[in-house]
């Protein structure tokens, strides 16, 4: 459960977006639409890590490492669709 200072500070937010969505599903939703896909080269897996929907991509051309991304958002906006285009470059840039 958020604090009152913290509703208090995201409605303030939410009331000077003109004509933005205040709600977190409806600001999601928003972010999901002008998401991009996947970008060439890339591959992506669906998968559950400890409950937490993740998604696991991979490029064509992968090492041995991994990069750990988690987006910021404070639970209000940001998903794996609204992120998938940002994170397959970062995968197929560093071969992880």
């Amino acid at each position: 459960m958020a604090s009152e200072k913290f509703e208090k500070l995201r409605n303030s937010i939410a009331r000077n977006m003109r004509g933005a969505a205040s709600d977190p599903a409806s600001m999601r939703k928003g972010m999901e639409m002008v998401a991009m896909p996947l970008p060439e080269g890339v591959g992506g897996v669906a998968v559950d890590a400890g409950g937490v929907a993740c998604e696991w991509q991979t490029p064509e051309a992968a090492g041995d490492g991994v990069v750990l991304y988690v987006h910021g958002g404070g639970y209000v906006a940001g998903s794996i669709a609204s992120h998938r285009n940002l994170t397959g470059h970062l995968a197929k840039a560093s071969g992880c």
